[in-house]
């Protein structure tokens, strides 16, 4: 008995000293949604992308039907990282969105809501803005709460090329009792369609502190109801794929990640416009 309690005070002791690490490495500016995972977290400047709340708001200006979808990620088959996730978005003159997403278990879990802004001014471009609200929960700890801003833009300098620039957390929020900041982070992407049929993305992430991060990746779309993605991130050595099925209002985005060390990824989108 003596023991079991010598070793839970241990670990109680380790995670109080692993706190500000764990603080500072929660809510990562990857991406969100089954279609971004499947170029390898590209894609930024591609006009199908999904949760565009949170990956890029900007996008939101040139959405035209009214959609709701459905996300499921599992984590290299740590079911206690698992991520689930709901995104909103309605066009107009003034398009909006919303998104929510939850990783983790009734231990750990971490919780994103999204809530953006846009508006395409000309046929070629469209600035947006957002609103991150972050929840961390570490049960027997408590919980933390903070919001990071959010600004983009969208811009199509030729028929078949897209780019896009986004700054986040541009406030430098901060979580938690230590006051751990959130680091600011930059995106830029480019999409680029040599052909009716295939689409190249490349998007480049700095986050302070640890630099840049570059992922690629293609799109082939073989008729109006099925397109297949590859990707790659060089940094870590991590190798996407992915495809699409759509079918009257339903669409549905599946993408595979393989990472060298941490096996496989899984994540499956439903996307309903209405």
């Amino acid at each position: 008995m003596y023991q079991k309690i010598k070793i839970s005070g241990i670990k109680h002791i380790l995670l109080i000293c692993l706190l500000p690490f764990v603080l500072r490495a929660a809510f990562e500016p990857r991406y969100m949604g089954a279609w971004s995972q499947s170029i390898g977290g590209a894609g930024n400047a591609g006009v199908m992308m999904t949760f565009a709340a949170y990956n890029n708001p900007a996008l939101l200006g040139l959405k035209t039907e009214q959609a709701l979808t459905l996300s499921y990620r599992s984590f290299y088959g740590l079911s206690a990282l698992n991520r689930t996730g709901v995104s909103y978005n309605r066009p107009g003159r003034w398009a909006w969105g919303a998104d929510f997403t939850r990783m983790g278990n009734a231990t750990y879990n971490e919780n994103t809501l999204s809530l953006a802004l846009a508006r395409a001014s000309y046929e070629n471009l469209s600035l947006g803005v957002s609103v991150d609200i972050y929840h961390l929960y570490i049960k027997g700890y408590g919980q933390a709460t903070s919001a990071g801003l959010k600004a983009a833009v969208w811009y199509q300098p030729l028929e078949n090329v897209n780019m896009s620039f986004l700054v986040g957390n541009i406030n430098e929020p901060k979580i938690g009792k230590a006051r751990e900041i959130l680091p600011v982070y930059g995106k830029g992407a480019l999409a680029w369609q040599p052909m009716e049929t295939v689409q190249v993305f490349v998007d480049a992430l700095f986050t302070l502190p640890t630099g840049w991060d570059v992922t690629w990746g293609m799109a082939f779309a073989f008729n109006s109801a099925l397109s297949l993605r590859l990707g790659s991130r060089p940094a870590v050595g991590a190798l996407y794929g992915g495809l699409s099925v759509a079918w009257g209002s339903f669409r549905l985005d599946y993408a595979l990640e393989v990472h060298p060390e941490l096996n496989m990824s899984h994540a499956l989108d439903v996307r309903y416009a209405f």
